[in-house]
């Protein structure tokens, strides 16, 4: 089996590498391609699996045209996205080039990069798409308008072409995750210095992430919504085979 994580080399993408890694061969997995700019903590992980990174901004369409060409068609099994930006900030003092570095990456380069790996997918491949920590995109939000509204696109996106591959590629399966707020400092970059301490982990989205993908064929969560309940959590980890 092939993967490739894009945004496996922080937050939740890289969560999901190393559960990957550690899945004790339940897998199988022969290669995983991991997609992003910075790899220090990839280049910290061990394992037999081999793993081709890929250093790609994916808002550089020539950096995407060369990473679409180290992958051969019809080779991965599996596609998971989880590169995405975040933003708080006043709506009415929002400047274009903040609209638009946000529009560029969170919609029109996510698109680019899935429609550039559909045909690097098996016929049966499986995609799963984090969108983002903003669980309701049907109403606005105080501070986090353009980072629903980027999501929005690109998750409007996504259902149309679920619909186009059931007629095309009805083997294919196409998901998204919808997690509240993850422990990771996606905040923190985003100017947002609020507390994480009970939010979900990134060992348990990924987990769950995990759960999505192993379901049988004819059982599929096309869009799993998940809340924090502001509860700590008793035990911090949720381990794999507790569902």
């Amino acid at each position: 089996m092939n993967l490739l994580i894009a945004g496996g080399t922080d937050g939740l993408g890289l969560g999901f590498l190393k559960l990957m890694i550690n899945s004790g061969g339940k897998w199988n997995i022969n290669k995983i391609y991991v997609l992003g700019r910075h790899f220090t903590q990839v280049d910290q992980l061990r394992t037999s699996i081999e793993i081709v990174r890929l250093k790609c901004d994916i808002t550089d369409n020539d950096q995407l045209m060369s990473v679409f060409e180290t992958i051969s068609d019809g080779s991965l099994d599996v596609f998971i996205n989880t590169i995405g930006s975040f933003i708080k900030d006043q709506e009415s003092t929002l400047n274009p080039m903040v609209v638009k570095t946000h529009f560029d990456l969170n919609a029109s380069a996510n698109i680019n990069l899935l429609v550039g790996l559909l045909p690097k997918l098996k016929s049966d491949a499986q995609l799963l798409i984090c969108l983002s920590s903003l669980c309701d995109y049907l109403q606005g939000r105080l501070g986090y308008g353009l980072q629903g509204a980027t999501k929005v696109a690109y998750k409007y996106y996504l259902e149309s072409l679920a619909l186009e591959l059931k007629n095309t590629s009805p083997e294919m399966r196409i998901m998204t995750i919808n997690p509240s707020g993850i422990q990771t400092q996606i905040f923190k970059k985003g100017n947002d210095n609020r507390s994480t301490v009970n939010y979900a982990t990134v060992e348990q989205i990924a987990a769950i992430m995990e759960f999505q993908l192993l379901l049988p064929r004819n059982l599929t969560i096309p869009h799993l919504v998940i809340y924090n309940t502001g509860v700590p959590p008793v035990n911090p980890t949720l381990h794999r085979g507790a569902f």
